[in-house]
């Protein structure tokens, strides 16, 4: 082969490598986007739940156990007031009427709501995600990451429920307080149910609160893993704590 024909082979033998190289770096590429397109649904996703913890243990403030007439919530603050057995009726019909006018004014239940669709949403889009992760081994952890968020997402909306029907409790109760002018065996003769159902859905919330972080212990953990997996440096981090997301 002479010169001229040596020189022609090698250009066609440089631009094939050069078709290949590109080919596969397109490939890379695409494959990278789309374990960043779940790193970023998975923190849109716990931005959203943020957001929703932060109404929910606010609601948890104005039903816990916990707290007395100093200290909790204006609600709470107010609840506990009108069962002061050390206050005239009077003052306890009162408290019962400001606090119904707390629970009226602030929509705690609406925000939550609000907010709990977010969570259902960017569950839902993190699902798909996970799906189109293009390596097998790498998509069969995000798709766990994404099952265990949208279990959160329910624990969310069975632990709405709870606080739904113990603000119908504790409503119902307060009304009653108000309509018999702060006599509270009036109240409680009207109402002598109201203990085990109150207990009850107390334990309940207790459950689901619990649930609850598990659920988010385990998508961590999950993440975690993907993280390590994939070399994917996109997670989140705790505003709360003065942390952000982290790049």
């Amino acid at each position: 082969m002479d010169s001229r024909g040596k020189r022609a082979l090698a250009s066609v033998l440089v631009a094939s490598f050069a078709s290949f190289s590109i080919a596969g770096c397109s490939g890379g590429s695409r494959h990278d986007e789309s374990l960043d397109g779940f790193a970023s649904a998975y923190v849109n996703f716990r931005k959203a739940l943020r957001d929703t913890e932060i109404v929910s243990w606010a609601i948890a403030l104005d039903q816990s156990e916990d707290v007395d007439a100093e200290s909790g919530t204006n609600y709470r603050m107010a609840f506990v007031r009108a069962l002061d057995t050390k206050i005239s009726n009077r003052q306890r019909a009162d408290a019962a009427a400001q606090a119904l006018g707390f629970h009226n004014s602030t929509h705690p239940l609406d925000d939550f709501e609000t907010r709990n669709d977010a969570v259902d949403e960017t569950s839902l889009a993190l699902v798909q995600a996970a799906n189109a992760v293009k390596d097998e081994r790498h998509r069969q952890q995000a798709v766990l990451v994404a099952t265990s968020a949208r279990r959160l997402e329910q624990s969310l909306t069975a632990l709405r429920n709870n606080y739904v029907d113990t603000y119908y409790l504790q409503t119902n109760l307060l009304d009653a307080i108000v309509r018999e002018k702060g006599d509270l065996g009036r109240v409680f003769t009207s109402m002598r149910d109201i203990l085990p159902e109150k207990n009850k859905l107390w334990a309940e919330g207790q459950t689901l609160r619990k649930e609850e972080q598990t659920s988010l212990s385990r998508v961590q953990e999950q993440y975690a893993a993907f993280r390590g997996m994939t070399g994917i440096v996109l997670d989140y981090a705790d505003e709360s704590s003065g942390g952000n997301t982290k790049k």
